[in-house]
């Protein structure tokens, strides 16, 4: 038996919080279950990402946090690209790319400049 319970959420700390919700929401299209606004000093959004979360958070006094990465595994990640790299606003970082340990990736860079990788296993493209 382990210590952990079902739920794993990552969290962002935000300097725009408007301009990142937009990201997450609009050009990723997460869904979100839950979120708050208690002020401007204390907003806050949950979105579902594959089996986890991923929380957006806008505090102050601000909460320094240095960039961050998160991975997202996508059906078909050439497909993905093509519709998210369209997207006005989106910043992509690295193009679609095998890499040696077994994956295709792209990653795009978020408002705060967080990195969002998105990719697929090789051996599940169908190619």
């Amino acid at each position: 038996m382990g210590y952990f319970k079902q739920e794993f959420r990552g969290v962002f700390y935000v300097k725009d919080y408007d301009k990142a919700i937009s990201f997450y929401r609009d050009i990723l299209e997460l869904e979100s279950p839950y979120s708050w606004d208690d002020g401007p000093e204390d907003r806050g959004t949950k979105f579902q990402v594959a089996g986890g979360m991923l929380e957006v958070i806008r505090r102050e006094p601000e909460r320094p946090q240095g960039p961050g990465t998160i991975m997202i595994e996508a059906w078909d990640v050439d497909a993905c690209y093509e519709v998210l790299s369209k997207k006005p606003g989106v910043r992509v970082f690295q193009q679609p790319v095998n890499e040696p340990y077994g994956i295709r990736k792209f990653q795009l860079l978020d408002p705060d400049d967080n990195l969002v990788v998105i990719y697929t296993n090789l051996s599940d493209l169908k190619r």
